[in-house]
């Protein structure tokens, strides 16, 4: 035998049968055959939702941020406080108080006033119960007098400035009379100038408060004089000269 009669040459594939063909659509188109394809899809969409369930595990889980943990301060021990040392004040001894005798004070002055330089003036200062005289400035004659009773509106003499006005000469008044009078002013009655008062007495003048004159008021707020300086006032000529009359204060020597 030859050799090419043990070859074996190769075979072609068969053709597909047709009648083959045909009972496989009839098998597939029968109740069962549809049962078969149904099974067959659930088997398959099973395992296609189980590799995508098992790919969804293997992805990577979100990112969950955790807090941090709370930081805790450091306690620091407080310094133990070093006290300071103050030295305690030196107590110097309070000087020894000296006891001063009391002195003996001067009794307040009365009114100061300054007289005029040039002319004639009078000062009646009821607080030293006393009549200045002044020519240019310079004193040239003082009288011991008695004003108004002080504390009643209607026996004390007021302060006042003013000129001596008219001669009155003699007058009787409160049961009495006065002689060689001059008039000042009008106040709640007539202030005026004059001696002592008097009454008669077996024909004769009884003069009243004579001691009382450059010591103390006593008058109804006229000015007393003694019957010798009213006359000697008299022969100076006091009409038109400036008078000036201080308040009582009851500071003055004469009380």
């Amino acid at each position: 035998m030859s050799s090419d009669a043990d070859s074996v040459a190769p075979r072609e594939p068969a053709a597909t049968d047709p009648a083959l063909m045909r009972t496989l659509r009839g098998y597939l188109k029968s109740p069962v055959g549809i049962g078969l394809i149904v099974l067959l899809y659930l088997i398959i969409g099973g395992l296609a939702w189980l590799v995508i369930r098992s790919q969804d595990s293997g992805r990577a889980a979100p990112i969950t941020v955790s807090p941090l943990p709370a930081v805790k301060p450091t306690l620091v021990p407080e310094p133990t406080a070093v006290p300071t040392v103050v030295p305690a004040p030196v107590v110097q001894p309070a000087p020894t108080a000296v006891v001063q005798p009391p002195q003996p004070q001067p009794p307040p002055s009365s009114y100061v006033v300054q007289p005029p330089a040039q002319g004639r003036f009078i000062l009646i200062d009821q607080d030293r119960q006393t009549m200045l005289l002044y020519e240019d400035g310079t004193e040239v004659q003082r009288y011991p007098i008695s004003s108004g009773v002080p504390g009643s509106r209607l026996t004390n003499t007021p302060s006042w400035t003013g000129h001596v006005s008219h001669y009155v000469g003699t007058f009787f008044a409160y049961g009495g009379y006065a002689d060689h009078a001059w008039y000042l002013f009008q106040d709640l009655g007539d202030i005026l100038i004059h001696g002592a008062p008097y009454i008669y007495v077996d024909g004769r003048k009884v003069y009243k408060d004579l001691d009382k004159l450059g010591q103390a008021p006593s008058s109804r707020g006229c000015i007393r004089m003694s019957p010798e300086a009213i006359k000697q006032l008299g022969r100076w000529g006091p009409q038109g000269t400036l008078v000036h009359i201080t308040p009582w204060t009851g500071n003055g020597p004469a009380r």
